[in-house]
């Protein structure tokens, strides 16, 4: 997650603000869940500032978007995960399914 000096200015000029750093998606499902919530707080905090100081926060909101659908994508595959979990209790107990060569014998 490379850093980018884009700056932009506020409307009265007086403060200069760094953008945010613009992640690719496939960096995000990478991460660690310590790194998403770090990144989504940083990037709140920023979102706040650059309001505080009038400047624009679309590009911090875009950015949150896609941190945001990161969190919903892994929330749904927990939940998915739980439910596979209850309905399959001999292979929860045996732990087949985090066997790759055993996927195939187990229910969709």
């Amino acid at each position: 997650m490379s850093s980018k000096k884009n700056k932009t200015m506020n409307r009265s000029q007086r403060y200069e603000m760094d953008l945010p750093e613009v992640v690719d998606m496939d960096v995000l499902s990478y991460a660690t869940d310590s790194e998403i919530r770090g990144r989504q707080d940083h990037l709140e905090q920023d979102r706040t500032h650059a309001l505080h100081v009038g400047q624009d926060p679309t590009p911090w909101e875009v950015e949150l978007a896609y941190v945001q659908r990161e969190v919903d994508i892994r929330r749904k595959r927990s939940a998915a995960h739980e439910r596979f979990v209850r309905s399959n209790p001999e292979a929860a107990a045996s732990n087949d399914y985090n066997d790759e060569s055993n996927l195939d014998s187990l229910p969709n």
